[in-house]
Parts: structure tokens; C-alpha cells; sequence
């Protein structure tokens, strides 16, 4: 059924950097000045309105004196909700409606202070609405019938809150593809063959749509079967019901439910009677009976007993006493009769349940209890026999905490991308039996892994994850030589691959450090594609194993669009990238070449592709080129045309983190 609620947590929880303050970060990061001072924090969500169930992300952005502006959004804040049984906002910001009201969301930024010394709160309203339907699914019994055999189609909706009911509504459209296989009656959704073939049955209702095909066959019906809906009850205590199913057979040796379709007869009144729903029959004195269903001329029929054995008590199943809460159980009544035999009394007339505590759980007509808040409670059966004697059962259950259901990874974006040395904190996820989710990072039998790595023939594995916290590394220093992906997979205690697919990609380019700068080398064509660069004209320069990795492919641009891939580029977790100037590249090659006469040492010690140069944004004399550097041998250049392709670096300036 639907999960939409799993899939927007699956696009916040990205990553703890408060536990892990070097993840993403790079060497040359420093504070901002003491004069700087948080001015405003603004949140903002895109929707501040939404049902019961619903989770929205709630997003932050302090603005400092110097008008600059910083995430205050994820773990940078700490985050509150003025009444949490309207919503509930988690340590992300994720926001959950509970309940029909409105209510504030405040965001405590932890990253700064302002100008007197406090932490600054941003607030927003949050309205939250019933809950919707938010998908349809169209059942029956069955999808292939007999011509002249209807078919009863139910509409079941899931809700926002995650809850499930039969949807009863005059706003549903009911539709047959082909009128002349079988038309659906709109009030009744009752579907009436009328010729041999098939036909699709849809509904829709408020843009919502589920359809499912009927086959109508032109099989006739040869037999029927009749047997006990509790395989060997045939007997029945006078006073009591038992029931009955119905199967039919038919010419093409297949077979389908008849229960509902046939006309149920029993056979010798005296002892016993046919009453609703069909298939229940009530034994009426001692002697024997029989049970009878026809259709047409068709007849099925099975003998049965009625006895005259009493009820000597009752009991409540099951003999469990805890329950989680959230948990819905079906409770039985049982009766125990004279001669030692016992049945399933639940559906017989006069039985009454009843909870002595509706705080910890309550129990609805049918038996069915659902664990509410911690505590013990007594349930209590009660039954009135025919003859109008009382019997009683009095159970007691304790309710104890939520138990966990699933376990399953969110990270943002599912298909991570790594570069060389940077960390990830991966978040496992918790559904529990009250439907509530936690995070289960902290659990002492969680357990992190990774595997089905991609083919990389200079190494195991360039990637770590512990087993217990969930952080992973991409470990460049492993020998890495092209881009690689790795599956990352979370149990807890036995419980979890439910989840999407994790992937993560661990870039083969390092991030370079030099006088407090930050310098990414030239891109894979995969990384292209994870990094989501825009792109519309490269050339791909294939390296050899000399001057880079071999038989791997480099993208190459021209100044535009080098300049334009490094505005736009986010890389390990930072924007502000430029075109290095040829005075801080050459700087770059100086500081980080042991051996001048050494050629290619920027791609044996670091992995940097150097088989091509390298644009700058220093321009010529003339103003009309630029210079290009060639890393391999830290030779500097001039490139003849702005439309001429090379390598890209980027540059960073860590003033920030």
C-alpha cells in the first residue's frame, strides 16, 4: 500500500553533522570572525498546510550582519513544536500533522549567536487538516468468473494517518473498458456479466484510480462443493452456529468461490436453520441435519450433526498477556461445552466485550483490541446464552512499549556521491507498532554493511562503513582509480531490506589544499552525471595510465563552460566554487610536487588527471585568451581560443564551513 510518509522522511534525514563535524569538510576551514553576528532566521516550507499523517520538510536560513546567509536548516537548528498534538517536528525538521489544528515549528540555530549574545529562534505557523485518502485499491473476490455469474467489487482506501477502511462514498466513479462483457452498477459496485471476454473495471475517486481486469468465460458450472469454514466442524451444539463454504467446478475443470452466489438450503428443518450472513447455519434440537447449496439446476450438499451438549464456560484467546502499543489484535471467544468439545463462539449473538481502561486499550464489538498506553487492563467477555444463562472471562493484558516493525535507510539523495576522504552519516529509520519512527542509530544490535561493489581491479573496497554508527568513507588513500559504487544495507536486530536502494558513489578525484584554498581536479564522465552538472558542449579525453587513470574518461570544456560548471558546482557539500586563477594553480602544483623533474606526480600521488592542461581565469595581455596550466609538468600556457577544450579545476576559499 502506499508510503508516501516513508518516502519524505527518505528525502530529509541526510546527514548528523553535528555528531560528525568533520564530515565534508576540507583542511583551511576556519569560524567566521567574532564581528559577525546572526541577524534573522527565516523557515520556510512548501506547504504550511497539510493533512493528518502528512510530513513536510520545514527549512532554515540565518542571515548574518555581513549579509551573508547560511543554512539553519537539518541538526544546524534545534527544533520545537509549541503543541505536538497538532504536529510534531523531529530533529531535522520534519514536521508530522498529529492532529486537525494550527500550531508554531521553532528552529533554535546552533551556529551562531547575535549581536547580544543569543541564540536566535525562527518560527513558522503550520495548519494541519483531516485526514485524506491518499490512495484506492479496487478488490473482489475473484477476477475470473463464468458468464452470468456477478461479481461484488469493494473500494479500500489508505489515508495519510497510514490507516486503511473500506471506502463508502457517492463521490466514486465506477467504469467497465467493455459494457458488453459486464456492466458495474455505480451505487453497488456489483459487476453483471453479460457476453464471454474481458473487460477492465477502474474507479476513481478525487483523481485517485485502481482498475482491475474481469475475464468472463464461457465454462459452464458442473459441480459444487459445500465444507466447513473450520475444516471438520460438521457438528454443532443446539443453539450455536457453524459455517459453510461454497466452491464450484466447471466445464474447464477450473474452480471459483461460490459462497455468495448460491442459494443456501438446510436440509431437515427440525434440527436446523439457514440464516445471514450466507453459509451460517443455527442448530435448532439434537438430530442429524444436512447443509445444502444449488444454483440452477447445480446442487452441493454435506451432512451435519446437531448435539446436545451445554456450554460450561467461556474464554478469551489468545493466552498472550503483553501486547505493544499500536498493536491491533483480534480477540476470540471460545466456549467449552459438556462431552469436552469446544468451538470459536465470536460472531454468536449476545457476546459483549468490554475494557476497563480505554487510556492503556479498548476493544471494539468484534473483539478486536488495540493497545493504546502503557499499563495493564482487563478485558472482560461476556455471553448470554438461549437458555439465558450468563457465562464470563476475564483476561488481563499489559501494554508495553511500541515494537520495532522495520528498520530502513534514509540519505539524500539515494545515489550519494563521495569524494575522496569525505564521510557520510547514514540514518536508519524505525517504523514502530504505533506507526511512530525514531531513528535507530543507537541501537545495540544494529548493524551496517556494504556491498555488491562495482568492478575495481586496483582494490577491494574504497569505501568503509562502521558496522555499529552507520558512517561511511571513501577511503581515496585505498588506491582508487575510478569512480565507484557500493549498495549500503542496515539490519537491526534481524529486521530490515525493506528499504529503496542506498547507493553511494565514491569519486576518484581529491580535493587539494593550498595557501587556504581548495581545488577539486578535472571530472569523470560519471561524475558529470552524479554531480548533476549542466553541460552542453564537452570533449572526453580518454587517459592512458601515464598521465592518469587508465582507460578512463575525463570530461573536457570550454572557458564558458568551465567557468559556468564551477559557479554552479556543489562538491563536498560546498558552492562557492570558481576558475582558479594561473598564479594559485601553479601555487597548487609547487607546493604539492616533491620532485620538480618528476613528471606526473599530481596523478601517481594525488589521482589527478593531468593528460591535458588545465583552464585559468588569468587572462593574456590581449585580454582575448587565458592561460592554461599543464599539471603534469606544471608548465604554464596559453591557450588560443576561449573555444578550445581542457581539464577543469575548481577553487574553493574555506572561510566558511
Amino acid at each position: 500500500m502506499f508510503n508516501s510518509i516513508h518516502q519524505l522522511r527518505g528525502l530529509l534525514l541526510i546527514t548528523l553533522l553535528c555528531f560528525i563535524t568533520a564530515c565534508g569538510s576540507d583542511s583551511g576551514s576556519s569560524a567566521p570572525s567574532v564581528s559577525v553576528y546572526v541577524t534573522n532566521i527565516d523557515l520556510n516550507a512548501t506547504d504550511t498546510s497539510f493533512a493528518v499523517g502528512v510530513s513536510q520538510l520545514v527549512e532554515g536560513e540565518a542571515t548574518f550582519s555581513d549579509s551573508e546567509t547560511r543554512s539553519a536548516s537539518s541538526t544546524s537548528s534545534t527544533w520545537s513544536s509549541d503543541d505536538e498534538s497538532i504536529a510534531t517536528v523531529d530533529y531535522f525538521g520534519v514536521v508530522t500533522g498529529v492532529g486537525e489544528g494550527t500550531t508554531t515549528i521553532n528552529a533554535l540555530y546552533n551556529g551562531a549567536q547575535n549581536a547580544e549574545g543569543e541564540f536566535v529562534t525562527g518560527i513558522i505557523d503550520i495548519t494541519i487538516t483531516p485526514a485524506e485518502v491518499v490512495e484506492i485499491q479496487l478488490y473482489s473476490e475473484v477476477n475470473t468468473v463464468v458468464l452470468g455469474v456477478d461479481v461484488q467489487y469493494q473500494v479500500f482506501a489508505t489515508y495519510s494517518d497510514e490507516t486503511n477502511d473500506e471506502l463508502d462514498s457517492n463521490d466514486i466513479v465506477w467504469a467497465s473498458s467493455n459494457p458488453t462483457v459486464a456492466e458495474i452498477d455505480g451505487l453497488t459496485g456489483i459487476a453483471e456479466t453479460l457476453s464471454a471476454e474481458e473487460t477492465t473495471i477502474s474507479v476513481n475517486f478525487q483523481g485517485l484510480q485502481s482498475s482491475s481486469l474481469l475475464t468472463v468465460t464461457n465454462a459452464t458450472l458442473v459441480s459444487l462443493t459445500v465444507s466447513p469454514e473450520i475444516p471438520g466442524e460438521t457438528s454443532v451444539p443446539a443453539g450455536y452456529t457453524f459455517n459453510f463454504t461454497a466452491e464450484g467446478t466447471y466445464s474447464d475443470d477450473s474452480t471459483g468461490p461460490m459462497t455468495d452466489k448460491v442459494t443456501w438450503l438446510a436440509v431437515n428443518h427440525t434440527f436446523l436453520e439457514a440464516i445471514e450472513p450466507k453459509g451460517t447455519f443455527r442448530g435448532l434440537s439434537s438430530g442429524n441435519a444436512g447443509v445444502r447449496a444449488t444454483f440452477g439446476t447445480i446442487i452441493g450438499e454435506i451432512p451435519v450433526t446437531v448435539t446436545s451438549e451445554i456450554l460450561l464456560s467461556v474464554d478469551i484467546e489468545p493466552d498472550q498477556d503483553s501486547f505493544p502499543i499500536g498493536l491491533r489484535s483480534q480477540l476470540t471467544a471460545r466456549g467449552y461445552f459438556s462431552s469436552s468439545i469446544n468451538k470459536v463462539i465470536t460472531d454468536e449473538d449476545n457476546i459483549n466485550w468490554e475494557s476497563d481502561n480505554t487510556d492503556f486499550a479498548t476493544v471494539d464489538p468484534d473483539g478486536m483490541l488495540t493497545a493504546v498506553g502503557l499499563g495493564k487492563v482487563n478485558i472482560t467477555l461476556s455471553y448470554t446464552d438461549a437458555e439465558g444463562e450468563f457465562f464470563s472471562d476475564i483476561q488481563q493484558f499489559t501494554i508495553s512499549d511500541a515494537e520495532l516493525v522495520t528498520a530502513t535507510i534514509t540519505t539524500v539523495p539515494n545515489d550519494l556521491y563521495l569524494v575522496p576522504g569525505q564521510t557520510h552519516q547514514y540514518i536508519a529509520i524505525g517504523e514502530y507498532t504505533d506507526r511512530s519512527k525514531h531513528i535507530l542509530n543507537n541501537q545495540e544490535d544494529i548493524f551496517w554493511s556494504i556491498s555488491d561493489l562495482l568492478d575495481n581491479s586496483d582494490s577491494d573496497s574504497a569505501a568503509s562503513i562502521h558496522p555499529q554508527t552507520g558512517l561511511i568513507t571513501n577511503q581515496f588513500y585505498n588506491g582508487l582509480k575510478k569512480t565507484e559504487q557500493v549498495f549500503v544495507n542496515v539490519t537491526v536486530g534481524g529486521l530490515g531490506g525493506e528499504h529503496d536502494p542506498a547507493y553511494a558513489n565514491l569519486g576518484a578525484v581529491q580535493v587539494l589544499s593550498s595557501d587556504n584554498l581548495s581545488f577539486t581536479g578535472t571530472f569523470l564522465e560519471f561524475d558529470v552525471e552524479q554531480l548533476q552538472l549542466t553541460i552542453t558542449s564537452e570533449e572526453v579525453n580518454i587517459e592512458d595510465g601515464m598521465s592518469g587513470p587508465d582507460n578512463q574518461s575525463f570530461i573536457m570544456l570550454t572557458y564558458d563552460e568551465a567557468e559556468s560548471v564551477c559557479q554552479e558546482l556543489v562538491y563536498n557539500k560546498h558552492t562557492n566554487y570558481r576558475l582558479p586563477t594561473s598564479t594559485e594553480l601553479t601555487k597548487l602544483w609547487n607546493d604539492k610536487t616533491a620532485d620538480p623533474a618528476v613528471d606526473y606526480e599530481f596523478y601517481t600521488k594525488y589521482n589527478w588527471s593531468v593528460g591535458e592542461n588545465y583552464w585559468t581565469s588569468t587572462t593574456e595581455d590581449s585580454g582575448t585568451t587565458y592561460k592554461v596550466i599543464d599539471l603534469g609538468m606544471g608548465v604554464v600556457q596559453s591557450s588560443s581560443s576561449v573555444t578550445d577544450y581542457n581539464y577543469v579545476s575548481c577553487v574553493r576559499s574555506p572561510v566558511s564551513p
